[in-house]
């Protein structure tokens, strides 16, 4: 039999074995609580997760099918592409054959340009020909000085190098050929004209010397025509007066060794085997232009230079005066002109070692010469001024012939 403390511990053992399973019962009980609420909570994370999952496959889906969609465009363009590429390729295939046919188009109009201008050429240089042959009989014809002059000037206007154009197959070397058939051709010309002895004098009419007069007062004048047109390009067309200076201005330098034969160009060459005639030729301007001046002041009105110069035959013995108001401003600077002409080439003799011949009798006319102050009381000062300039200036020019 059990004792009461015995029994009284066993007692406290039951209850405390029955408290401990209560008590871990209830931990259990909450542990399975917060175990479930916690499976709930990830069921709904899990939810949540699937929904997010799912949305993401959406997402997935309507990218891939806008991906879709862009690959088909991009098909589509690359078809585009490709048939755009195509026809380039066949825009640039016929440019190619464009090309080919102007190629073809463009070589056929230079030969054809090519054959015009030796077309022109030739008929160029037939053409010119042609003229000069014809002036030179009219000039022949002609008994008159001043029609002579008229026609020796078209003569010079007419060789071939004054048609030069400098285009196409006009260059240097066919326009210094020309030159030196030109120069060729009036020396060979002039030869038919010339005295045996070279005589100079004014009043000579000889018909060959006038002619010869006439070509020699003409040798300055150019072809305006192509003058003008070559001045774009920088080019000058030389006068035949021009040529022969500038041959004798090369003679000059051979003779003081200061030049040698291979450097004279060929045109200077060929006016070198006549130095005698180019001085006479310059010899006859520096006579003759005074001349033609002193007879314009004629008071006789006729076509014939001496008999408009032999109105004025007694005034080398004696003083006389020109009346300025009977002259325009035109004709006094046309006497300048001429009266500077014969300065120029005067000097220019001069300046070679060479002393031009004057005719005597035009030295004293000159010397003689006076003029009126002029009077016109019509006339406006501006006109008086110009008038009274040019006469001081041809004064100039009258001073300047006469000096030594």
């Amino acid at each position: 039999m059990l004792s009461p403390l015995h029994a009284l511990r066993l007692l406290s053992l039951s209850l405390y074995c029955a408290l401990s399973l209560t008590l871990a019962s209830c931990s259990v009980v909450r542990n399975i609580e917060q175990i479930d609420k916690s499976t709930a909570e990830v069921g709904k994370k899990i939810d949540k997760t699937t929904d997010g999952i799912d949305e993401s496959k959406q997402k997935i889906e309507d990218a891939n099918k806008k991906v879709d969609e862009t690959n088909t465009k991009l098909e589509d363009t690359n078809t585009n592409m490709r048939e755009t590429n195509q026809r380039l390729e066949d825009v640039h295939q016929k440019l190619n054959e464009m090309n080919n046919q102007l190629s073809q188009a463009t070589q056929r109009i230079e030969m054809m340009n090519r054959a015009l201008e030796r077309m022109y050429q030739v008929l160029r240089q037939g053409d010119s020909l042609t003229v000069r042959l014809n002036t030179i009989d009219k000039m022949n014809s002609t008994s008159q000085l001043n029609g002579k002059i008229v026609f020796a000037a078209q003569y010079f206007m007419s060789f071939e190098y004054q048609l030069w154009k400098g285009e196409g197959s006009d260059d240097e070397l066919l326009r210094q050929l020309l030159i030196k058939t030109a120069v060729d051709e009036f020396i060979q010309l002039s030869r038919r004209f010339v005295p045996s002895d070279f005589a100079l004098n004014v009043l000579d009419e000889n018909h060959d010397l006038l002619s010869l007069k006439a070509l020699a007062l003409a040798l300055h004048v150019v072809n305006e025509n192509t003058q003008s047109e070559l001045l774009g390009k920088k080019q000058q067309i030389p006068s035949m007066l021009d040529l022969l200076k500038s041959a004798l201005t090369f003679g000059r330098q051979l003779d003081l060794s200061q030049t040698t034969i291979t450097e004279i160009p060929q045109y200077a060459k060929v006016a070198l085997t006549a130095p005698d005639l180019i001085q006479y030729l310059l010899e006859i301007r520096v006579m003759m232009f005074p001349a033609v001046f002193v007879g314009s002041l004629s008071d006789i009105d006729s076509d014939s230079f001496l008999s408009r110069w032999f109105s004025r035959a007694g005034l080398f013995m004696r003083p006389w005066t020109v009346q300025i108001d009977t002259l325009n401003q035109i004709q006094l600077k046309e006497f300048c002109q001429w009266m500077a002409l014969a300065n120029v080439d005067k000097e220019f003799l001069q300046a070679l070692g060479m002393t031009p011949r004057v005719d005597e009798k035009i030295v004293r006319i000159l010397r003689n010469l006076h003029f009126s102050q002029a009077q016109s009381p019509t006339s406006p000062e501006s006109v008086l001024l110009s008038k009274a300039q040019l006469v001081q200036q041809l004064k100039t020019e009258i001073e300047r012939y006469l000096a030594p």
